[in-house]
């Protein structure tokens, strides 16, 4: 009897870590969403090895990156990236049908402060290599707090909480942010844009 329960026991935990996993390899990205419905629907004709090609591409890229960021935001200081907090998306931010990369990424310490920063890196992609680059802050301390939505018609869009103030004195004050915002981030030409989408 105790043979059998063991049996079935192991059994359920095994079936249930495989549907879980679903059969997708590490190089998935490290989000809770799946990747076909964080793109728009232009990229749903993208295969998923396509898409694991471009996140492969994309992590490789950005062990480099990384390491000239925070030299770049705290060249003598203890600024360190929150590893934990990396994803990897794929979708069109350029409007070019081309599906591209996008990377959040969260910076600590700039300055030596117990400050951080949820910043957004968007690359281009020609469909063989990352032209371009651009990358922007999404949420952080006194900057408020933003959930990814997903990629639609060439933004990566974000639920936002701001704070009202504009002077960081007075949003220490507010203690926490209040006004909400859906806000669009893409590429246009070679240009960030940041807009509000309504």
């Amino acid at each position: 009897m105790r043979l059998l329960l063991l049996f079935l026991v192991v059994t359920f935990s095994l079936i249930s870590c495989n549907q879980q996993n679903n059969g997708v390899s590490e190089e998935q990205p490290s989000t809770s969403k799946n990747i076909s419905d964080t793109t728009n629907n232009d990229m749903s004709l993208v295969s998923q090895n396509e898409k694991f090609e471009i996140i492969k591409r994309a992590k490789a890229y950005f062990g480099r990156y990384i390491k000239a960021r925070l030299k770049e935001l705290d060249p003598d200081g203890p600024a360190s990236e929150h590893v934990e907090s990396r994803e990897f998306y794929v979708g069109d931010i350029n409007l070019d049908k081309i599906p591209d990369a996008i990377v959040l990424y969260n910076i600590e310490g700039i300055g030596g402060g117990n400050n951080w920063h949820r910043y957004i890196l968007l690359l281009v992609n020609d469909g063989n290599d990352f032209t371009a680059l651009n990358h922007a802050v999404v949420a952080g301390t006194l900057e408020g707090e933003a959930e990814f939505i997903g990629i639609e018609n060439g933004y990566a869009i974000f639920d936002k909480m701001e704070f009202v103030s504009k002077n960081e004195l007075q949003k220490i004050n507010e203690d926490q942010p209040s006004k909400y915002k859906r806000i669009g981030y893409g590429i246009r030409g070679e240009n960030l844009v940041i807009d509000e989408i309504k």
